[in-house]
């Protein structure tokens, strides 16, 4: 199921200076815990819009924070998949240390923004969790100061997608899945479904 909605203007505005002059650029928030199927919906969402006549012609880039972390964090060093925690201090997805995993966010977000503003694409999906009011504030945030600026040639405009799951037979199959992508490509399956499930856990309680 996924459902919209928008920040208070009260709090943020996204108005952009000189907008008549400034051609328009969107960016979808995914928002949703994981093993929902936010990347998924990323998939559909474009496959939607390059089948309406109005929108076919627009370009879209999806930017995953997940690959962002794993080109970071282990592809380049030559390793075939991410290295399991020995313990909570190593363990990446633990809320201890969810200031390791907020930089690969704000990497991802800043490079979505580069590409929006060099006009590399015109819909920009940010696939991450964003499970947390800071993150999503953030990214607002940032969103609003590029449109303040008046060098800027366009306008953005968010969009949040909030994703939830609620058939239980589709979150097993998205874990399933994710048992065998790049972090676990030499992992045995069954340590890997139970190292996916606990981000869930944490997650939902920050959620």
């Amino acid at each position: 199921r996924t459902s919209s909605s928008s920040s208070s203007q009260s709090a943020l505005t996204f108005e952009c200076r000189s907008r008549r002059q400034k051609k328009p650029k969107y960016v979808f928030v995914l928002v949703g815990l994981p093993a929902v199927g936010k990347s998924s919906t990323s998939s559909h969402l474009i496959e939607y819009l390059s089948r309406q006549p109005s929108t076919k012609d627009l370009r879209c880039e999806v930017y995953n924070a997940g690959k962002v972390r794993r080109s970071m964090s282990f592809q380049n060093l030559g390793l075939l998949s991410m290295r399991l925690p020995n313990d909570s201090s190593e363990d990446l997805f633990n809320p201890k240390n969810h200031d390791k995993k907020e930089l690969y966010a704000r990497i991802t977000l800043e490079k979505l923004l580069k590409d929006l503003d060099s006009d590399e694409c015109d819909v920009a999906i940010f696939d991450a969790t964003n499970s947390r009011v800071n993150r999503r504030r953030f990214v607002f945030e940032e969103i609003c100061s590029y449109n303040q600026m008046r060098n800027k040639k366009f306008c953005i405009t968010p969009i949040v997608l909030q994703i939830s799951c609620n058939d239980h037979d589709f979150f097993k199959f998205n874990v399933h899945n994710k048992a065998f992508n790049a972090d676990y490509y030499d992992k045995p399956y069954e340590l890997s479904l139970i190292h996916i499930s606990e981000p869930t856990r944490h997650e939902q309680i920050s959620y």
